[in-house]
């Protein structure tokens, strides 16, 4: 099916995959309860977006979402309980300085902080995807390719933004594709960063061997 019409089909099958990454998504959630099932459930959901971005849309969406859910349920874990210890500590920060004037420059400098642990976040997922990495190395990656790329954690933030701007002024359009589009867009743009990088590794390990 060629022209407009093969267009739209080509959209429409996306938008299929998507919506089923976040029934598929919300379901593994509730698996685990949310608390325990949420960050699990979002890193199966980079690893299919991930599959789908190298492989052009040819993956089965449930079978990869349920081994990659249950593979990483411990990383995933281990993952979650870090981000919400980071971002507890900044919150319960904030909201102490906030409070007395005197310290507002202090307050001032947890949100930039909060800020650039938000760009951290936005590569962490895609990094677990990408790299077969442990916890702490994820983490590590994640800083790394935030500080050696940082006009692309700018973008992830402004997008990722637009996005939760769109879906709060849309709100059928979170329920149905919400997580899943974010995570799309923060796999595109993840994984022209990798093969940035691994382009450059392999640039400098040329010159060394000559």
């Amino acid at each position: 099916m060629n022209g407009v019409m093969g267009k739209v089909n080509v959209l429409c099958e996306w938008l299929v995959r998507l919506v089923l990454i976040q029934f598929y998504w919300v379901l593994f959630s509730l698996l685990g309860l949310v608390v325990f099932g949420l960050v699990p459930s979002t890193m199966a959901m980079f690893s299919v977006t991930r599959q789908l971005v190298i492989k052009n849309g040819d993956v089965p969406l449930f079978q990869t979402f349920k081994e990659n859910f249950f593979t990483q349920f411990w990383k995933g874990t281990g993952a979650g309980a870090i981000l919400l210890l980071v971002f507890g500590i900044l919150y319960v920060d904030y909201r102490f300085f906030i409070e007395h004037e005197s310290m507002s420059a202090v307050a001032f400098l947890i949100v930039v902080i909060s800020f650039f642990a938000g760009m951290i976040s936005c590569f962490l997922f895609p990094v677990y995807a990408h790299y077969d990495v442990g916890v702490w190395e994820g983490i590590k990656k994640s800083v790394f390719v935030c500080l050696s790329h940082f006009h692309y954690g700018l973008l992830t933030m402004a997008g990722v933004g637009l996005l939760i701007v769109l879906y709060v002024m849309f709100s059928g359009l979170l329920i149905m594709i919400g997580g899943s589009t974010i995570a799309m867009f923060l796999t595109i743009l993840g994984q022209k960063v990798f093969k940035n990088i691994e382009q450059k590794y392999l640039e400098l390990q040329g010159k060394e061997i000559h």
